[in-house]
This record gives C-alpha cells, structure tokens and sequence, in this order.
C-alpha cells in the first residue's frame, strides 16, 4: 500500500508525492517544477490522491509518535490554488488509502490500527462538500489496505490482510459481494477504464485479475441471496423475517412467480389472508399454469370464507396436475 504515497492528476500534469514523513511534494511537470510543499500536521502521510478535477488533494496519515500511540489518523483535503487546507477529518489510527469518487463529490477511505493489523479495519465514506460521513463499510476482518472505485462510480472495492476483496453498493453502501484469494494479503485494488475487470494485488508482487460483473448480475446475485435468506427463515417458520427478505428480492426482482409465491406463504402464515392473495394473484398473473400458487390462493379466500373463489382455484389446481 506504500506505491500510494504518490499520485499523477487525471490530466498527468502534475505528480504529488509524500517526499517525507509529513511534507507532500506538488510538482508541475510540464513547467518542471515544484507548485506547492504543502505540511501536514499529521506524523506520517500514507497516501495521496488527486480529485477528478485536479483542484484537490487528499492525503491520508498515521498520526503517531512514541509519546502518543493511540491519535488518530487524519484524511486531509488540499486546496491546490491556494495550497490551503480545506478540510481534516479526524478518523481511525492509520489510514492507508484514500480516492475519490469518479465524479469527486465523495471520497472514501481505509485503514485499521497500527498495532493490531490482525484485527478488524474498515473503511468510510465523506461527502466532499458538506464533510457528512456517509457510511462507514465494516465486514473485513483485517487490516483495510486499499480502496477503489469503479469507473462508473456504481462500486467501491475494498482490499484486506483477510485475503478478501468486498464490492459495495454505493447508492446503499451494502455488500455486494466478497472475492476471496487464498491466503494473500490484499494491498491494492484497481478497476480496468472500461469497469470490467478488477485486479489485485499482494505484497509478494503477485496479481490476480477477476471480471467485474455488471450492474444486471450484481442484481441477479443479490436477489437469489435474498430469497436463499427468506427460505431459511421460512424453513424456521420466522414469517415475518422471511416475508421481509422475500420483499427484498422481490424489489430486484419483480418478474419470478416465485417470490411472489413465497412471500405471499410467509403472509399466509402471519394471518395476513389478503395480503397472502394480493402475493398469489401477482405469481398467477405471471404464471397462468403456476398449480402451487393457485392452492395456496385457495386457502386464503377459505381463510376469508371466500369458499366460491376458493374453489375456483382448487378446480384450475386439478386441471394443471
């Protein structure tokens, strides 16, 4: 994670570089010369990061010296006209990387503690023009070395000493999904131009390349994890749970009989008849030959003393078997 301590700006006109402990370098490279020295207050800048624009800085730092082992780190924004300090945001003991948003307006970061980096680290997420936090990622259990977005700004990957790259949703800030790579301890991730491919890399100079997926299959993927979870709680008969995971799927999702069927049973089961009926009717509508919704309408209108209806659906039950 150390090769971020440098950063070219999007237009390759400038290079900033963390020259020592805490000074960082802004060279001009067409002029050939140095632009700024700009001094943090911070022991020890891990990373810089240039804003799409080129008009910002980000820098991310360990703050710490013997006598005060457990300051926080800090993410510090740079004015480059100025080369003021625009913005410091206090965090966790060691921020190891730092990158914005395609389209600058946030800024993400990660890091963990300097003298436990076996531990859990996690990263976080600030609104560049207000300095609201907007989310804070836990679920790596190990130091969090790096962090990337993708090019559409749609997904934030996150590397780790837990072997793991984690995607996340950036309109939810939910996991999307995890990629595991053995026993390697993740220091850097980075997304292809085109956001198709995402690389990985480790310490000990290997690389492992995985294809990103698109929008449609992060879809696909996060509605079967979904329903997977409803089964569960029905299969342990926590409707209401069930009813909630099932609605989750559902949102991604609104074209499978089945999870209609299924969430209209979870409803069946919390005594919820016309609600269970509106679920049953919608598989139907999708699925004019779909027996197991049809029985299942069949007890809810008995439910509601419906018995016409009800029999209706059981003799178009007995006509599909």
């Amino acid at each position: 994670h150390w090769n971020s301590r440098g950063h070219f700006s999007p237009d390759s006109k400038k290079l900033a570089a963390a020259t020592n402990l805490a000074t960082i370098i802004v060279w001009d490279l067409l002029a050939g010369k140095r632009q700024a020295a700009l001094k943090s207050d911070s022991s020890w800048i891990t990373s810089v990061a240039f804003s799409p624009d080129g008009g910002t800085l980000a820098t991310g730092s360990l703050a710490w010296t013997l006598a005060t082992k457990r300051e926080n780190g800090k993410v510090q924004l740079w004015d480059l006209d100025t080369g003021r300090l625009s913005a410091t945001w206090t965090w966790i003991q060691q921020v190891l990387s730092v990158t914005f948003s395609p389209d600058g307006s946030s800024l993400a970061a990660c890091g963990g503690d300097w003298f436990r980096p076996m531990r859990s680290g996690n990263a976080r997420v600030w609104d560049v023009s207000t300095d609201k936090v907007l989310a804070t990622l836990e679920g790596h259990t190990r130091f969090v070395t790096t962090v990337a977005f993708s090019p559409n700004g749609k997904t934030l990957a996150t590397g780790s000493y837990d072997h793991t790259v984690k995607l996340w949703d950036t309109t939810t800030w939910q996991e999307r999904l995890t990629l595991k790579w053995g026993k390697k301890q993740v220091d850097g991730v980075l997304f292809s131009a085109d956001g198709r491919t995402l690389l990985a890399s480790s310490a000990d100079g290997s690389v492992h390349l995985w294809r990103a997926a698109t929008d449609e299959e992060f879809a696909r993927r996060e509605w079967l994890a979904w329903r997977r979870r409803g089964t569960q709680y029905a299969g342990n008969e926590q409707w209401d749970r069930a009813a909630v995971e099932f609605s989750k799927a559902i949102e991604l999702n609104r074209d499978d009989p089945g999870l209609w069927c299924n969430r209209g049973e979870a409803y069946y089961n919390l005594h919820e008849w016309e609600k269970a009926i509106t679920d049953f009717s919608k598989a139907i509508r999708l699925d004019a030959n779909y027996e197991r919704a049809f029985n299942r309408r069949a007890k809810a209108y008995t439910r509601l003393g419906q018995y016409d209806k009800a029999l209706a659906d059981y003799r178009r039950m007995l006509e599909l078997q």
